[in-house]
């Protein structure tokens, strides 16, 4: 991927009660998106569908490839690139 000036840049940051590198290490398993933002997801029709990914702890360069439902009745197709892998402290992608 090209790196450009994203569109959209989201940052979040909550409140936990679980250490740094235990929340670094599901961020980083790719495969566990699949569960907690498809299979877990509160509302089913705004959830993943499917994911494509390394099963190795992602690192920055990795790409992964996704499909989800969005609230408007839409599939989408995604393209994700690992941005920022930086254990017990961030983890970024960004998505086209």
């Amino acid at each position: 991927m090209s790196r450009t000036a994203p569109i959209i840049t989201f940052r979040a940051s909550v409140p936990c009660g679980a250490p740094p590198a235990a929340v670094y290490a599901v961020l980083a398993d790719l495969q566990s998106h699949l569960a907690w933002t498809g299979e877990q997801a509160p509302n089913k029709n705004f959830r993943l569908l499917s994911l494509s990914a390394t099963s190795a702890p992602a690192m920055v360069g990795d790409h992964f490839t996704s499909t989800g439902a969005n609230n408007f009745s839409m599939t989408f197709h995604d393209t994700s690139e690992v941005v920022e892998a930086e254990p017990g402290a961030r983890f970024g992608f960004d998505t086209r």
